[in-house]
């Protein structure tokens, strides 16, 4: 008897292990998306903090996102906003707004890296790109 109890045993074992890490992997997997959009969105509103493109709506939406982003982000993401928080207050020092675009490339790296991309791009190198009339504002006029 105890023969035939010990396959059946093992395999319920077995089934029961397979589920869990299963189930493990869906739930990481969909905490992931997760972060992924909002992370997403939160990039999208960050370019309200952008010469032309800035806007009240688009930073309190992103002040929204923010506060939201307490829950779920890494300590990493938090304190790269909470440095560009601080860079835009009335009354920061002229190098920190001069510094806007470093600012806001270390909240693009700190999100990657917290969505496990392993990256060695400088924070300057991220920048938004406003179109105006069929051309980019970085480009030159002829």
């Amino acid at each position: 008897m105890t023969d035939s109890i010990f396959p059946i045993v093992t395999l319920l074992f077995g089934g029961g292990i397979t589920y869990y890490f299963s189930q493990l992997q869906t739930r990481k997997e969909a905490q992931r998306k997760y972060k992924e959009e909002k992370y997403a969105l939160l990039l999208k509103l960050l370019q309200g903090f952008c010469g032309n493109m800035s806007s009240d709506t688009t930073k309190r939406a992103f002040f929204d996102e923010y506060y939201q982003a307490w829950v779920y982000a890494s300590d990493d993401v938090i304190i790269a906003i909470k440095q560009l928080i601080d860079s835009v207050k009335i009354g920061s020092d002229e190098q920190d707004r001069k510094n806007g675009k470093a600012i806001i490339g270390n909240v693009v790296t700190a999100i990657r890296r917290d969505m496990g991309v392993k990256t060695n791009i400088p924070p300057e190198i991220f920048e938004y790109i406003e179109v105006v009339s069929g051309y980019s504002k970085s480009e030159k006029k002829h």
